[in-house]
């Protein structure tokens, strides 16, 4: 007849045990991700359209007076990212240019350029003429909605921003075109450019 130790097969049980024992894992915390200010924003597009954005005169002109006047040399411009409703929020672009799919097309810092290969003529008169610059930029609707295991609370909150939009060279797109010089002399005279420049034109060396 077989006799079994009861005690001794109690104690190799307790023994055995902690091998098989793994503890619970503590949860993982949320990843709050963003710069400064966005932490624990998820972004949501509501739209993205394409939009002309503020125009700028370029840093020269030509006079009128001897007719034909060639806008053909490159002039520089500026162009940068505008948030019109949300700042508050401390918007992350990346994030933004991400969730709308256009993170290719736009750029999310200030972009300098230059106009090139752009011609345009100022018709005779005592006018000036300079070039008028265009940027084309793309404008993003949409809400940001806070992320309660990042400590914060509130509901989604609208936000709009405009975005340059750029060409497969990396360089902002730009309409360029002739513009009549409002600051200078006879600007109002018949038959000048219609386009009235956005802002003050330089005056030509030697003028």
């Amino acid at each position: 007849m077989c006799n079994l130790n009861f005690a001794s097969l109690t104690v190799a049980a307790l023994t055995l045990s902690p091998a098989f024992s793994n503890p619970i894992p503590e949860p993982e915390m949320a990843t709050c991700a963003g710069g400064s200010g966005s932490h624990g924003y998820e972004y949501t597009v509501d739209s993205t359209t394409n939009v002309p954005g503020d125009a700028q005169v370029g840093d020269y002109s030509v006079s009128g007076v001897t007719g034909n006047g060639q806008l053909t040399a490159q002039t520089s411009y500026s162009v940068g990212v505008t948030v019109e409703v949300g700042v508050e929020l401390g918007l992350d672009f990346e994030s933004i240019t991400s969730a709308a799919g256009i993170s290719g097309s736009v750029s999310t810092t200030t972009e300098k350029g230059s106009t090139q290969g752009v011609t345009d003529t100022c018709p005779q008169g005592d006018w000036y003429c300079a070039l008028s610059i265009t940027p084309t930029m793309v404008q993003v609707k949409g809400k940001a909605t806070p992320h309660v295991a990042c400590g914060i609370q509130g509901d989604p909150t609208p936000y709009t921003i405009t975005f340059p939009k750029i060409g497969s060279d990396g360089n902002p797109i730009t309409n360029a075109e002739a513009c009549t010089c409002k600051n200078l002399k006879d600007w109002a005279d018949p038959g000048h450019v219609g386009l009235l420049c956005p802002g003050d034109c330089a005056l030509p060396s030697g003028s």
